[in-house]
């Protein structure tokens, strides 16, 4: 693989944390490279509607502003690569990212690779199955009189429900007596006339029906059963560092207080994952850089 010069800050993907982080670097004089898998964005090109970033009175949809991102990354002519972080190894004194094309190496990381989220198991999905199993609604933003099956009870999954419902029907299967989400998000699924929001209902099984998906449900000690055509898992999500090797993690304090990595967004933030929190941490990340190398250029 070809082995490019060292790069003086990496950063690890293009959400709101590695994008304000590229920003504000930009403004300091900095020149970051970004590797980014899928879209500049992150989770952003999923929500139905962000109403808590100052600036956006009306709220702003989660794809409009990814694409907001993407063009100001492209005004500050930000370098991208669109290739998946393979690993990342500290060796003699750099940090090694690898992709499947090609190695890079950086005396300074920042890790802004969010979350993955939880796969949904049971002991009914095969292959076949599986494949209308997913875990994300941007690739169905101009899918349209489908239905949808959303499992899960918490803001993501509600959020999802609303977004698909512009279009689509829509059926959340929710294990619990209640929802876990916002009242808001609660309030808007129940007024939505293509929402149906099934409580207290367990999967008992799943199998494949015409060119569709049949699920056999347990609602309240009864059976039940509901067609749909995919299925959305919204069951939780956990911070994505599984490339970052043992290492790093070994001398991850260390490399903290040196000023080396810096870990932001979501894959720290736990229950505070929003996007306002994701930026503000990439600002104070970059902020840091360039004060730890007496750098005030661009404040």
């Amino acid at each position: 693989m070809k082995k490019l010069m060292p790069e003086e800050i990496i950063i690890i993907g293009a959400g709101p944390a590695g994008a304000a982080a590229a920003v504000q670097l930009k403004r300091s004089g900095f020149d970051p490279l970004i590797f980014e898998k899928e879209e500049t964005g992150g989770l952003l090109r999923n929500a139905n509607l962000v109403e808590n970033y100052p600036g956006f009175p009306g709220g702003i949809p989660g794809g409009k502003f990814a694409a907001l991102l993407e063009k100001h990354l492209g005004n500050l002519n930000v370098r991208m690569v669109p290739e998946e972080v393979a690993g990342a190894a500290l060796k003699g004194g750099y940090f090694h990212i690898s992709t499947r094309k090609r190695d890079f190496e950086s005396r300074t990381l920042i890790v802004a690779s969010g979350t993955g989220p939880k796969k949904f198991s049971h002991p009914c999905v095969n292959a076949e199955i599986e494949n209308r199993i997913f875990y994300c609604v941007h690739p169905f933003a101009r899918t349209r009189g489908k239905r949808f099956a959303v499992i899960g009870s918490g803001d993501i999954a509600f959020d999802f429900a609303l977004n698909l419902s512009k279009k689509n029907d829509v059926l959340i299967v929710n294990g619990k007596s209640e929802s876990k989400c916002l009242s808001l998000l609660g309030r808007r699924a129940s007024e939505n006339g293509r929402i149906v929001h099934l409580t207290e209902t367990a999967i008992r099984g799943i199998s494949l029906e015409g060119e569709g998906l049949l699920l056999s449900l347990n609602r309240k000690k009864s059976g039940l059963e509901e067609p749909c055509d995919f299925i959305i898992a919204a069951i939780g999500r956990e911070p994505e560092m599984g490339f970052l090797g043992a290492e790093i993690f070994g001398a991850l304090e260390e490399l903290r207080r040196e000023g080396r990595i810096h870990l932001i967004g979501d894959v720290k933030n736990g229950i505070y994952r929003q996007a306002a929190i994701a930026a503000g941490d990439g600002i104070r990340a970059a902020m840091e850089i360039a004060v730890g190398r007496g750098c005030r250029r661009g404040f």
